[in-house]
This record gives structure tokens, sequence and C-alpha cells, in this order.
């Protein structure tokens, strides 16, 4: 019994003094490394600038941005569950900042104060959320009224009658898409794209955008497939006409001018006047695409994106912020910062057309 009471004594003393230590290197350890305290990161917001710079950094002015912000926050905010989770203002601010940076979702990401994956998650529901107000800032004239208006506008420009729009194609630099139909977007000038088909107004904005042909497809192609193409030829549009270079096909609703086929001295005074003419007007196409590319500059540097509806998502949406903007006065984007390393030659890329035209002087 004796013996049994002593071993017992050495193992409460052995345990105490154990416990003691553990307690006491707990303690140092505790002292050396103290717990991190999680810290929210600095997020973006459109107070944090001053009217210039927010143009500057994302592309609109704050009135416009606050006229979208009014459109999407219900689609955007309706869904949040934690109290740091990402406002409609954040996750605009920084998708917004995403296009302005020409495809850095790094760069966006540190605007924003947050993470890169997080911007590459909040993309497709803010351009959803934008998209479903597409016929609220893109359509072909509906009525008369606007068409007359449309033509009215252009009138000036040129003196050409009857024209509510002009229509060219761009290409839209993309990665591979991978897959058997991948060569299928590798266009003439070699590398892969979208070939985006828009109508513009006068005024620059776009009426109407194709955004789901690969890099290979035509132009004429890609015209006769549309809608708009549907309602000209079932005279939707009345005797009204767009214009287009002479890559597409002359047709009672669709005007090209002459090429470089057609000798000079065979052209008629009448025909000169014409050449002139619908060169002035369709060159408002040409315009807009310049405009859309330095303000949105994305699209001239390339899509870094997998997803090829999420690409073709972007571009349209880069479409109605663009008409956005000039709703709000905003139409010259030429004092606005390329990102750095694009130069000034990525925004006057080759269209889309082989078409050939030629200006004649007075």
């Amino acid at each position: 019994m004796d013996f049994i009471n002593e071993i017992n004594e050495i193992v409460m003393s052995s345990s105490s003094e154990d416990d003691v230590e553990i307690f006491e290197e707990e303690e140092t350890r505790n002292q050396r490394s103290p717990r991190r305290q999680y810290r929210m990161s600095s997020r973006a917001c459109v107070a944090d600038y001053e009217d210039i710079d927010f143009r500057k950094y994302f592309r609109l002015k704050k009135v416009a941005f606050r006229r979208l912000h009014s459109m999407v926050v219900q689609d955007l905010d309706g869904d949040r569950r934690r109290s740091r989770e990402l406002t409609a203002e954040h996750k605009l601010l920084a998708v917004l900042r995403l296009l302005a940076c020409g495809n850095m979702e790094q760069t966006a990401a540190d605007y924003a104060g947050i993470s890169q994956p997080t911007v590459a998650n909040i993309l497709p529901a803010v351009c959803d959320a934008i998209l479903r107000q597409l016929d609220e800032f893109i359509w072909m004239p509906r009525t008369n009224e606007e068409r007359l208006q449309k033509a009215t506008s252009f009138a000036r420009l040129g003196n050409f009658p009857r024209c509510i729009g002009a229509i060219d194609c761009t290409h839209v630099r993309i990665i591979s898409p991978g897959g058997d139909i991948s060569e299928a977007f590798r266009n003439r000038h070699g590398y892969f794209s979208i070939n985006v088909q828009t109508i513009s107004d006068a005024n620059l904005k776009v009426q109407n955008v194709v955004a789901r042909w690969p890099g290979s497809a035509h132009d004429q192609t890609i015209f006769r497939q549309s809608n708009v193409c549907l309602q000209l030829e079932n005279g939707v549009h009345g005797d009204f006409v767009i214009v287009a270079d002479s890559g597409y096909a002359n047709t009672f609703f669709l005007c090209t001018p002459f090429t470089r086929h057609r000798n000079l001295d065979e052209l008629t005074p009448a025909e000169r006047i014409y050449q002139k003419s619908i060169l002035t007007t369709r060159n408002v196409v040409e315009r807009q695409y310049g405009v859309l590319k330095r303000r949105f500059p994305i699209l001239a540097s390339g899509i870094q994106l997998y997803r090829l509806d999420l690409v073709q998502k972007v571009i349209v949406v880069c479409c109605i912020l663009h008409n956005l903007c000039i709703d709000y006065g905003d139409v010259d984007s030429g004092n606005l910062p390329l990102p750095p390393g694009m130069s000034e030659e990525a925004l006057s890329e080759p269209f889309s057309s082989e078409g050939l035209t030629y200006l004649l002087n007075d």
C-alpha cells in the first residue's frame, strides 16, 4: 500500500509540473506572435474622387455613374447576406476600372480594394445587370419621327439623304478559345478575334451591335444574318437606308461607295458628289470605333477571358456604357489616358472590311 501511494504522489507531482510548463510555453508563444486582427481593405467609392479624376479612372462622369447605379442596384445588392460583402457601387467601380485598364484584373482589384479573384467572380453578375438595360440604350429608330431625326443629322454631315445609320465591323482581340473551332476565330490579320458589327448614328451612338461572330467571318455574312438586314429587306424602315464601305453588297437599302476598280475619269460630276457625300457620312462609324476603344481600352488591347459568352457580354456592355456617356454630353474620349504599355496604334487597328474606297478632291 505504501508503494502504491508513493507512485501516485510521483505521478501527480510530475503531471502538475508538466501542466505548468505547457501553460508557460503557450503564454510565451502568444506573447511572441499575437493573433493578427482582421482588417478590411480600403475600397474605392465615388466620393473619394473629384469629377475629373473619376472620369479618368472609371471612364464615366459621376452623374452618368449615378444613373447606372440606380438602374442596377437592385440586381447587384439584392443578394447581399454578409456585412463585408461588396455593395453595388463597389462592384460597378471594380468592373469599370477593369474596362478602363485594358484587361488588367489585378489593377482593377487594386483600385477597388478587393482581390483579383473577386473581380473575376463579380464580372458576370455586373455584365448581366447592365445587359438587362440594353433596350434602354441601344435601338434602331422605332418610329418615322425618330428616322427623320437620324436622317436630318446625317444630312448635316455630308448631305446624304434618307440615311439612318452607318455600318461597319471591327475586330476585338481575344485569346484562343481552344477546341476544334478555335481556328474559326483567327482573322485575316493572323490573330484570334470576335468580328463585331455596329451601326452608328450621326452622334456616334451605337444603334445596333452584333458580337457573336468569329474573326474569320466576313462583314457581309454577318450583316446578311442580322435582324437589321431582315428589317430593311421587309421595309420596316420604309425608304430609309444605311451606308457602308465597298466590302458590302450595294442594295436598295444599303449604299456603298465606288471602289478603286472604277476609273476616275469615268465618274460623272454627279457620281463625284455621291462619292464624297457617302464617304463623309460613313466616316462616323470609324470615328465611333475610335472613341469606343479609347474610352474602354479593353476592346483595343484584347479581352483575356476564356469564356466566349463572357467576352461577348463585355463587348456589348462597353457599347451600352458608351451610349450612356454620350447621353450626358461625353462624346470626346481623346483626353482620356491610355493604360501603361498601350500605344496609339492599338486604337487604329485595321477594321475588318476588305472593301477599298477613295475620296475625291474638290
